[in-house]
C-alpha cells in the first residue's frame, strides 16, 4: 500500500483485509515513519499489531510487510 495517509490506507485495509486468505501479502511503503504516521496509524486501528509479524525488506529500510 502507498497511501501515506491514514484515510486511504484505513479505507483500504477494511474493504481487503477480510477478503485475502492465508498466506497474502500486505506491502507498506513507509509503515512505522514520522513523517507519514498514517499507514501505521490505520493499520494498527484495523489490523492490530499484535496480529501480524512485520519484515523489512534489505533493499529500502522504508518498505515493511507482512505475511497474513
Amino acid at each position: 500500500m502507498d497511501f501515506d495517509l491514514y484515510e486511504p490506507t484505513k479505507v483500504a485495509l477494511e474493504c481487503f483485509i477480510n477478503r485475502m486468505p492465508k498466506g497474502a501479502i500486505l506491502v507498506f511503503d513507509e509503515l512505522n515513519t514520522k513523517n507519514f504516521p498514517g499507514e501505521t496509524e490505520a493499520l494498527l486501528e484495523v489490523v492490530g499489531i499484535k496480529n501480524l509479524k512485520l519484515l523489512k525488506t534489505n533493499y529500502d529500510p522504508y518498505i515493511s510487510y507482512a505475511i497474513l
